[in-house]
């Protein structure tokens, strides 16, 4: 005979590989950053918007950049009957700047801020903290001013929101990618250095000699980070300009006590980053560092057809958050949960009257009916189910008008009027 659990396993439909599921016992920490944040970041000036998944996949071609291995190699991307070809989009600024070109938000005075909260979709290697579906939370901010300030202003809105959180031992890493000219002479430095070296580089940094030097620094290969290390400095190529932007950066966060550490050879995987960037790491997170990272956009918006203005932003990735979140700082969101017993058929008209008249009255008490078993098993399941209190309805309790209240803690047990439950379960603390 066929081994039907064999079979059944063969036949099982799973995940996706690189997607999770977020199980009920697992969303008290995820309603917990969802709240902060929906909290924190208008506190600090920005405003919620909310992208489509799905955008042309053109918008993150431009943006992020053709050679990039995001665009190259990782885009979940379909070709729609009309030739067109649409992206599940890998990342949320070059949404954010999509929507306030379309919306012609521009148009209003001062900076504009934004934040979103949501899915991102990238065809990665799945390992511990890198998922195929992953979640964001991120800011923008769009406009002139001060643009050190400006800066200095998001980094402390990035740490501000992990000490909101009560997550400890992260490290701000801080560098300066230039303007247009000094990085051009950076890039030039660059190719020059790896020239000597460009049979000793992996075939992914090979390509990138030639697409994107500056990814060259980014590379996490033992062989080329050797030579990483003996790489020319962005800091040594910054025009005068930026390096005193990148000074009055480094001033405003320590006048903060904001701790950073500066590092020469910090890059983003991003083609559309200029000036400051950075990323904050955290030691319990292993290979995969990073909590997220962010910086400064200057020519993005123009490229899109915008007007000249400068952006700077960042995100966090949601599930690395969790991964670090403080258990003792996640609150125990769920309903307080009462189960009702309903001894007997006759009483179950009157069991849906009592979970009416208790969920109009109560709306953070979760009432579960349990029809099928014995009282004995219904009350170990109860418990299993951290039911706090037990409500006992048989034919002499629903003659009365009444339900036995079993206090599951105490195991203490009383009859109280099913008029005035709710008001007896607040004198109860629940």
């Amino acid at each position: 005979m066929p081994n039907k659990e064999k079979e059944t396993t063969k036949n099982k439909v799973k995940a996706l590989r690189g997607m999770t599921d977020i199980l009920p016992e697992e969303l008290n920490a995820w309603r917990y950053l969802e709240t902060v944040t929906h909290g924190f970041f208008p506190h600090y000036g920005y405003k919620e918007i909310r992208l489509p998944l799905l955008e042309e996949t053109r918008l993150f071609a431009r943006s992020i950049g053709i050679d990039t291995e995001i665009v190259q190699k990782e885009m979940y991307t379909v070709e729609e009957k009309s030739s067109r070809s649409i992206s599940l989009r890998p990342e949320a600024t070059a949404s954010v700047v999509r929507a306030f070109l379309e919306h012609n938000l521009y148009r209003i005075n001062g900076v504009k801020k934004y934040y979103y909260l949501g899915p991102m979709f990238r065809r990665e290697r799945p390992q511990a903290g890198r998922l195929r579906q992953f979640h964001q939370v991120g800011v923008e901010l769009i406009g002139s001013g001060d643009l050190a300030l400006l800066d200095a202003d998001v980094i402390e809105t990035a740490h501000n929101f992990l000490v909101e959180l009560g997550i400890e031992k992260f490290e701000i890493q801080l560098n300066h990618l230039g303007c247009r000219v000094c990085r051009k002479v950076y890039i030039e430095r660059l190719k020059e250095y790896f020239k000597r070296y460009f049979k000793a580089l992996c075939p992914d940094c090979q390509r990138r000699f030639n697409t994107n030097p500056l990814r060259l620094l980014d590379c996490k290969k033992e062989g080329c980070r050797i030579l990483i290390k003996k790489a020319p400095k962005v800091s040594d190529s910054l025009c005068g300009k930026c390096k005193h932007h990148f000074q009055e950066v480094q001033g405003f966060l320590s006048f903060l006590k904001i701790d950073f550490r500066l590092n020469p050879h910090l890059v983003r995987g991003l083609d559309y980053y200029t000036g400051i960037i950075f990323e904050i790491i955290h030691p319990e997170l292993g290979t995969q560092n990073a909590l997220g990272a962010g910086g400064r956009y200057d020519n993005l918006i123009e490229e899109f057809g915008g007007p000249a203005l400068p952006a700077t932003g960042f995100s966090f990735g949601l599930e690395r958050i969790i991964a670090v979140l403080p258990k003792e700082k996640i609150p125990d969101l769920e309903e307080t949960k009462i189960t009702l017993v309903v001894l007997g058929k006759g009483n179950r008209v009157k069991a849906l009257e009592i979970k009416q008249k208790l969920r109009k009255e109560r709306y953070d008490i979760a009432v579960e009916t349990d029809l099928q078993r014995s009282l004995k098993s219904i009350l170990r399941q109860a418990d299993k189910l951290g039911s706090k209190f037990v409500l006992i309805l048989g034919d002499d309790e629903g003659a009365k008008e009444s339900v036995q209240v079993k206090n599951m803690a105490s195991g203490k047990q009383e009859l109280v009027k099913i008029d005035r439950l709710a008001e007896y379960l607040g004198e109860k603390n629940v």
